[in-house]
């Protein structure tokens, strides 16, 4: 319950800040503008149609001075809730690339776009609220609220979860609620503790990029196995840095993926940069194109392919191994 307040909390202070922010402002400048043009346009209709009756209509000119004319709104606010709202903001006002479109053309502005956003530009203070207001939400609907009533309707207060070993991905999974795959953020895992005092505990286990391994072993790739010997084994830092070097984004440029040490350094370092670069390690595992990595790091398709392109370079050994299987 506290860590549901303090979430309600914060977002309720980012909601203040968004709606004072001058992004905001902006961006509520041309609603307005928006929509005394419309305004404009429908009272000129009604001048146009009295004329042709030989009337003269004496409706009122819209104004700001009037919060409305008839049913469109002259000074609307900001609403987070609406597509229309959110182009804007994100398109026009801060020219933020269209990574994605809707079925009908329109960009698509979901969540996880917003948070591609907020990866590409930390700088803009907006796209950091907007992409921690999203985490909250989901971390409270997901996880707390879930929780907090599956521990109140329990005969003991205990939360529990069905962990189902056989299923098509080989993989164990849990359901109801699912505690095999909680978010590192917020502090979540902080909330649930074993009953040691009745002598359970709680083990976490976890094969550092296991799909990675598992395919070293079937393709024995000269050039991995190279890395490998001289202690080059943390594949996520690899694909940090041939990310960062690939966009030029001056973040890890000047580290050498072929360096231990500098391996080192990303996952102490830059842990985010790391977590970013597991979707580029584990999607080349399963084979991903290019276009995968277009939108999963909101890069040019040049870029995208040039990162393909140079890890199928590297491993050579991989791929024919790959299109050996394939044949």
């Amino acid at each position: 319950h506290k860590k549901k307040k303090e979430g309600e909390d914060r977002i309720r202070e980012i909601n203040e800040l968004i709606s004072e922010n001058p992004y905001i402002k902006n961006t509520e400048r041309i609603l307005s503008e928006n929509a005394m043009k419309k305004a404009l346009a429908e009272f000129g209709k009604k001048v146009k149609e009295a004329e042709e009756k030989g009337k003269v209509f004496k409706g009122k000119v819209p104004s700001y001075e009037n919060e409305k004319y008839g049913s469109i709104k002259l000074k609307p606010k900001f609403k987070s809730t609406s597509t229309d709202h959110k182009k804007i903001l994100f398109i026009d006002v801060l020219k933020m690339k269209v990574l994605e479109k809707t079925d009908t053309g329109n960009p698509k502005l979901s969540d996880d776009i917003i948070q591609k956003y907020a990866d590409e530009r930390p700088d803009i203070d907006i796209l950091r609220l907007f992409s921690e207001k999203a985490k909250l939400i989901k971390s409270l609907s997901t996880y707390v609220d879930t929780w907090i009533d599956l521990v109140e309707n329990d005969k003991d207060g205990r939360l529990r979860s069905t962990f189902n070993p056989l299923n098509t991905s080989g993989r164990l999974r849990g359901s109801n609620p699912n505690l095999l795959n909680i978010t590192k953020d917020g502090g979540l895992k902080d909330l649930i503790e074993p009953d040691y005092k009745n002598g359970f505990v709680i083990w976490q286990i976890d094969v550092n990029a296991l799909e990675e391994r598992a395919g070293l072993l079937q393709h024995q790739d000269p050039v991995k196995l190279a890395m490998k010997k001289t202690g080059v084994e943390d594949m996520h830092s690899v694909s940090a840095i041939s990310i960062s070097k690939a966009k030029k984004d001056g973040k890890l440029e000047h580290l050498d993926a072929t360096n231990p040490d500098h391996l080192k350094i990303v996952k102490k370092e830059f842990p985010d940069l790391r977590q970013d670069g597991k979707a580029l390690t584990f999607g080349i595992q399963f084979l991903c194109s290019y276009r995968s990595i277009m939108f999963t790091y909101g890069v040019s398709e040049d870029i995208a392919r040039n990162i393909l392109d140079n890890y199928w370079e590297t491993f050579k050994g991989e791929r024919a191994f790959l299109n050996k299987k394939v044949e």
